[in-house]
């Protein structure tokens, strides 16, 4: 039996002819999970899918969620709505991560396009890690950079949209937080609008801390930068 039309919503910018992606992914939808999408359109660049009320995949900078990403997160969403326990596996370990799965994690979050080797090569140099697994399936992962001291830099903090809203991301931190909890110092930059949950954690604002990025017109428009 498939699921209620109105549960399952895809909503397209139509100017910007997204509709044929659109299209793809409801047709993909209906084929795997015998599920009938609602197609919205909208203005404004925006490509999302929804369950319910929880937004699953969307169009991130330079990246659209690949068919069998929406099938994915779909899936998962319908097995799992919000509110129902989850099973979670947490490890440090990356001997047998699978670099492609944790690249189409950051793009879906979404926090940009990182390269499966650059990941491999991140991760490795990083003195933490946190991965949480549901079901073998990888769901959340952040890490961070320490000298074993002084300082521990906290980074690359992402959750699946499917499984956002249910205290992930927060517990990703906690757990970073705890493993460097003998360093003087712990330091991170939040995505835009995110503060609050890092403030509730001990987090502060600093009055002073400044960055290079390798792209610094892109991080100030991305409100990572103050200035130019």
């Amino acid at each position: 039996m498939s699921h209620a039309m109105s549960q399952v919503t895809i909503v397209y910018c139509r100017p910007c002819g997204y509709e044929r992606r659109a299209r793809e992914a409801a047709a993909a939808l209906q084929a795997a999970c015998n599920v009938e999408a609602r197609l919205v359109p909208g203005t404004g660049g925006i490509f999302e899918i929804s369950v319910g009320d929880r937004i699953v995949a969307k169009r991130a900078k330079g990246h659209f969620p690949s068919s069998e990403e929406i099938v994915a997160a779909v899936g998962a969403a319908l097995r799992a709505p919000r509110g129902a326990p989850m099973s979670i596996h947490w490890t440090e370990k990356i001997d047998n991560l699978d670099w492609d799965e944790l690249a189409a994690l950051y793009r879906a979050a979404p926090l940009g396009n990182k390269a499966p080797a650059d990941l491999r090569l991140v991760f490795s140099n990083s003195m933490f890690r946190c991965l949480a697994l549901e079901d073998g399936r990888l769901v959340a992962a952040g890490r961070a950079l320490a000298d074993g001291h002084d300082c521990a830099y906290l980074c690359d903090i992402a959750v699946l949209p499917s499984h956002q809203g249910r205290g992930l991301g927060k517990e990703v931190v906690t757990r970073l937080i705890e493993r460097c909890k003998s360093h003087r110092k712990i330091i991170l930059y939040a995505v835009p609008g995110r503060e609050g949950l890092y403030r509730s954690l001990g987090f502060r604002r600093m009055s002073t801390a400044m960055a290079i990025f390798a792209d610094q017109a892109d991080a100030h428009a991305r409100g990572y930068l103050d200035e130019l």
